[in-house]
């Protein structure tokens, strides 16, 4: 028997031409290699805020990376990214409480609250009032009527009436601008008068000041808005002093409604957009503009969003960015081209929970009762099914069943904990791996590390996965049963590793005087022996025997044969004990394994080399 190629967990609905090398059981190693390779121990620990910037002391349900902080939420929220860093870099939205929310790392390390996000439009029964003060205006230079003959008679320069009315809007302290108000009534005025207006409205609390605009005719005998100063929010009354050549840009929030109420999510979709949801309603924003959605841009879908997740296009052309929308009926694409185009999608899994999924930049993963299913713009499909029948899959999963995806692997928490290694490299099969380590919930994004919560007491810093530096797990594979043509029994076998160490022939010469030296001292040990002989440190680990190894073991019908811990490539004799017709070959070790050699003769051995 020759191991070259170490698998996951043998399919048991489909399996499909397996080779021998295909395990039963893979723990605690990464199967993605043909290699053996456990994963890396647990790294350093992070320290999880809250987003007031306080110290986090509840169970974390959803674990968010900002720069370089961690912020815990003890509820199910999303976040997405600021498209306007309104609030200076690494600024983000989310979603709690049914509002839509701003916050930075900088204003969480300064113990800062987050900023709702949007401003109400003055209330619909709110009329601005305007009051003409004659001559108190601008000065408008008297260029002169041609009259006749001469220029600049005072009985030639006659006053032109204007007609102009005011509508003014909300700023909070982010720059967002509110709607617009209703008008004030039209006024006439003339050149160098000004007008008092007064806003006679009640603003809303993250109102910090209003901005004014006076209408003005254009070409198209129509009426345009334009900017004509701006108050403090506590002041009710303005006075427009501005000439014409003074006024500045038009109004361009006549349709800027605030993120509605009650909303549960939001998602960036690209193209510096956000998209919100609540009930069976998605709302799409204006391009930068995360706290305007547009009464145009509100959708209905016939069954409730559990989750929305913006994936980009496995082949460029065409709209490149998509969202896929999971409900708790029929999932949705959303296109956006000229138009909104959604699709229903058909499909007979339905999703359990949205705390039970996650994404990536091209799908989403959710789970549910018949097991893990993969949404992409090119439908649905069931990934766990050549693993997994529906019973058992319902005796691996429950209800409180978190997943994250992380570096090409979906790693799931709660319940029993594995790995299903999703086989992003399309060269090799999917995998299945288990954990040893039982952790309660993981957090990650494909651009960060995996970060778990051990079961800690509430309130301890976290573990990440860092991956770099850190000894590895003890990892476990066991080959699926091998039937030979008759009874049949091994006689040696090798291991091969590239991190064995290679031993000394000076070490095993200092091991046969440390013996001898036991022998006259028989209650002491290694660290006396090195105190009295200071030259020997260079042996220390030799004298111990703490060699790096791999622990072999075989099965003969179900049956431990033989256990053995190896520390180099030379052959290994086995015990001569019967003869059987299964034999399985289980691995552990934390070392890299490339291949492991079982025949019956050493020259058979040999000879594969």
């Amino acid at each position: 028997m020759h191991f070259m190629t170490f698998g996951g967990h043998v399919p048991k609905v489909a399996p499909k031409a397996l080779r021998n090398e295909n395990g039963t059981v893979a723990e605690n190693l990464d199967v993605y290699s043909t290699r053996f390779l456990p994963h890396k121990e647990l790294g350093e620990s992070v320290v999880l805020l809250d987003v007031h910037g306080g110290r986090f002391t509840g169970v974390p349900e959803v674990i968010h990376k900002v720069g370089n902080t961690f912020i815990a939420f003890a509820d199910w929220v999303t976040t997405a990214e600021d498209p306007t860093e309104r609030l200076g870099k690494n600024s983000f939205l989310f979603v709690e409480g049914g509002k839509l929310w701003r916050q930075s790392e900088q204003r969480i390390l300064q113990k800062l609250p987050p900023i709702q996000v949007g401003m109400e439009r003055p209330a619909c029964n709110v009329k601005p009032t305007a009051e003409l003060v004659e001559d108190a205006g601008c000065e408008t230079p008297d260029i002169g009527n041609v009259c006749g003959i001469e220029f600049g008679k005072d009985d030639c320069h006659e006053k032109v009436p204007y007609l102009t009315a005011y509508k003014f809007t909300y700023v909070n302290g982010c720059e967002e601008e509110s709607a617009d108000s209703f008008p004030s009534e039209f006024i006439d005025f003339h050149d160098g008068d000004a007008i008092k207006v007064r806003a006679n409205d009640t603003p809303p609390a993250n109102a910090v000041k209003r901005r004014w605009y006076r209408a003005v005719s254009n070409q198209d005998y129509g009426v345009e808005w334009l900017f004509v100063g701006a108050q403090d929010i506590k002041e009710q009354e303005f006075y427009d002093v501005a000439c014409a050549e003074g006024l500045g840009a038009s109004l361009e929030t006549e349709l800027d409604n605030p993120p509605p109420s009650c909303i549960e999510g939001i998602v960036n979709i690209g193209n510096n957009r956000t998209m919100l949801w609540g009930g069976n309603k998605i709302y799409v924003s204006n391009t930068m503009r995360p706290h305007a959605y547009p009464t145009a841009n509100e959708y209905e879908l016939r069954f409730n969003v559990l989750r929305l997740a913006a994936v980009t296009e496995k082949v460029e052309g065409g709209e490149h960015y998509q969202v896929l929308a999971l409900t708790d009926g029929l999932h949705y694409r959303i296109v956006f081209t000229e138009t909104v185009g959604i699709s229903e999608l058909e499909t007979r899994f339905d999703a359990i929970k949205r705390e039970m999924t996650c994404t990536n930049e091209v799908a989403m993963y959710y789970i549910a009762k018949e097991g893990i299913c993969e949404f992409t713009t090119s439908g649905i499909q069931l990934i766990s099914g050549d693993y997994f029948t529906e019973r058992e899959w319902s005796q691996w999963y429950d209800r409180n069943t978190r997943m994250v995806f992380h570096d090409g692997s979906l790693f799931f928490f709660r319940g029993r904990n594995f790995v299903y290694r999703l086989g992003a490299d399309e060269r090799r099969d999917a995998s299945l791996t288990t954990l040893s380590t039982k952790w309660d919930m993981g957090w990650s994004n494909h651009r960060n590390k995996l970060l778990v919560y051990e079961k800690l007491p509430v309130g301890e810093p976290l573990c990440r996965w860092f991956g770099d530096g850190q000894e590895r797990m003890c990892g476990v594979w066991r080959s699926k049963p091998i039937m030979m043509s008759g009874r049949w029994r091994p006689t040696t076998f090798k291991v091969v590793s590239p991190e064995f160490v290679a031993k000394s022939v000076y070490a095993r010469r200092e091991r046969g005087k440390y013996r001898d030296w036991l022998r006259l001292h028989p209650t002491l040990g290694v660290d006396e022996y090195i105190e009295a002989f200071p030259e020997k440190e260079q042996y220390r680990d030799e004298l111990r025997r703490q060699y790096p190894y791999v622990e072999v073991v075989l099965f003969a019908d179900g049956k431990e044969y033989y256990r053995r811990k190896v520390t180099s490539e030379r052959p290994v004799l086995v015990p001569r004990k019967y003869r059987a017709i299964d034999w399985q070959v289980e691995v552990r070790s934390r070392l890299v394994v490339e291949e492991v050699h079982i025949q019956t003769s050493r020259e058979s051995l040999l000879s594969e080399e």
